[in-house]
């Protein structure tokens, strides 16, 4: 109990310090809508800050506001016009708090009203009938933020009354009338009058037809879901109806044959095209009707039956035609210089014109036969280029699909690939691309694993016959789930890549040295399947090195 008299008593010492000091003044200095405070601090070392009270009657405050540990603080959120009174209290770290300072009141000034901005002019029809209402629409603003009302001028000396942005009118006469409109905002100020709406009022007004509109013509895959887009018009604004049919084509339900926006589902074939055909009629309030009609192309996978998918036939309407090996617009089957080498494919004798060149293991010196005579004429001729060094594996191949082959090296001692980027014959850490896939003992291969045109990379495993390629092309191991691991072969094979099916997909396949045998992946499908679906033949003997191309 002593102690609890002991704090009480040193609590009221320091409220009334707090009080005599707080007196000392509090000052303000506002602007419309706020009022900037400001006091003269306390001394007591355990002092934790000050509150604000205020109100708008004298010496009653409805608003406390702890402002913590400064002298200076703006409350904001006044009304205008209004009087509020201010004062200020002390506490300490224990909660004991002062009474309340002198107090200080103080007048928010009314900011000035300004007008608001001239409505747009009305929108609404430009022709209407005698006794037929008519409804206008306009907009404005205010600089204030004022709620605003209108009201409309509607030609022959009549003026509305104050409401609604948007409002109606009838006309008891026929002839042309100038639609105008001003706005006032909640104090009073009123706007300029709006430009004028013509509208022309008919003693009697005919009903006018509807406009239908059934879409854009579209080419869809079969099997789809496809969307039919109509809409519709109306002089009058009175659409009151859409109805969707089918007029020719293989028969499909409609959904939603009774909206604007029906549907169905494309039906499904083999080959070639089908074309269906749909009509929208909209009908009006007076029961005038227009028809508009849209056609839907579907077509299927194989568009020409040639066995080719329309995503892999460049061209998808020709059955004499898939290939444009040249990219020149014309198919390999009609295009005398397919390759665009300059020699025509009946000089060439189906062999494509390839230029040689080696690679230079102990000192990673490239030498290419420029000009094609397959012989070495010297650098001012052919080139000659260090990309690499001594231990390295060359490998080759388009890594950014320009129809040119690059350069690269396949380090064995770190499964490191340095790939030469920007084709440029030599190594730019900055342009180049060095990438980790692989591992010590690994052998480098290369091909267009996905058929997107880009040389793609991977490693065969000699010592277990597996093969690590890098399906997505970015150029480091994802995993199996992403990329491709696959057992084809077994230790002590050469692994040799190609298309061997022509399906523009490079495939994987192996070269035995012990004996001289070859083993393709004929159908695809990263796995030894037998002789019966693989390809199994014999071409060399023991100790011969594998090659592979389109000779």
């Amino acid at each position: 109990m002593a102690a609890s008299k002991s704090n009480h008593r040193f609590c009221s010492w320091v409220i009334a310090f707090l009080f005599l000091i707080v007196v000392a003044g509090v000052s303000v200095d506002a602007l419309a809508g706020q009022a900037a405070l400001t006091w003269n601090p306390n001394t007591e070392s355990d002092l934790a800050g000050y509150k604000l009270h205020y109100g708008t009657a004298n010496a009653n405050y409805t608003v406390h506001l702890d402002v913590h540990n400064v002298t200076s603080y703006t409350v904001t959120g006044l009304t205008d016009g209004q009087t509020y009174y201010f004062a200020a209290t002390a506490y300490d770290s224990s909660g004991c708090e002062s009474g309340y300072s002198n107090q200080v009141s103080y007048t928010v000034p009314t900011t000035a009203n300004g007008a608001p901005s001239t409505p747009a002019i009305p929108t609404g029809p430009s022709s209407a009938a005698v006794n037929a209402a008519a409804t206008f629409s306009t907009s404005a603003t205010d600089p204030n933020n004022d709620t605003l009302t209108y009201r409309y001028d509607w030609g022959g000396g009549v003026i509305g009354s104050w409401g609604a942005a948007s409002q109606s009118h009838t006309w008891t006469a026929a002839g042309p009338y100038s639609v105008k409109a001003q706005a006032r905002d909640s104090k009073g100020a009123e706007s300029a009058w709006s430009g004028g709406k013509t509208v022309t009022i008919a003693t009697s007004q005919q009903n006018q037809a509807p406009t239908a509109n059934a879409g854009a013509d579209q080419t869809v895959n079969a099997g789809v879901a496809v969307a039919l887009r109509g809409s519709g018009t109306d002089p009058e604004n009175t659409i009151t109806a859409y109805r969707w049919r089918q007029t020719s084509g293989t028969a499909v339900a409609l959904s939603n044959a009774t909206s604007a926006q029906a549907g169905f589902t494309a039906p499904t074939f083999a080959t070639g095209t089908a074309s269906l055909a749909f009509e929208l009629q909209v009908t009006d309030s007076g029961g005038l009707t227009a028809t508009d009609s849209v056609r839907i192309v579907v077509q299927s996978g194989d568009i020409d039956a040639d066995g080719v998918t329309n995503s892999q036939d460049a061209f998808p309407n020709n059955p004499a035609e898939w290939k444009d090996s040249d990219l020149d617009g014309i198919g390999d089957n009609a295009d005398p210089d397919d390759d665009n080498d300059g020699i025509p494919d009946a000089n060439e004798d189906g062999v494509t014109n390839r230029l040689i060149g080696i690679f230079r293991p102990s000192k990673g010196v490239w030498l290419f036969d420029l000009n094609g005579n397959r012989q070495w004429d010297g650098k001012t001729i052919d080139a000659r280029q260090t990309f690499g060094s001594s231990g390295d594996l060359p490998v080759a191949g388009d890594w950014d699909c320009d129809g040119i082959t690059d350069i690269g090296v396949f380090r064995p001692s770190t499964g490191q690939w340095l790939l030469d980027l920007n084709g440029n014959h030599r190594w730019d850490s900055s342009g180049d691309g060095l990438y980790t896939f692989g591992r010590s003992g690994d052998l480098p291969v290369t091909g267009d694993w996905n058929s997107d045109g880009i040389t793609d990379i991977g490693v065969f495993r000699p010592s277990t016959g597996e093969w690590l390629l890098d399906l997505n092309g970015n150029h480091r191991w994802d995993g199996s789930s992403i990329d491709g691991l696959y057992k084809f072969g077994r230790s002590g094979d050469l692994p040799v890549t190609g298309d061997w099916n022509k399906d523009g997909v490079t495939e994987i396949g192996i070269f035995r040295p012990s004996t001289g045998e070859w083993r393709l992946d004929l159908n695809a499908n990263d796995r030894w399947d037998g002789n019966g679906e693989d390809g199994l033949c014999t071409f060399g003997k023991s100790g011969d090195l594998p090659v592979t191309g389109e000779w």
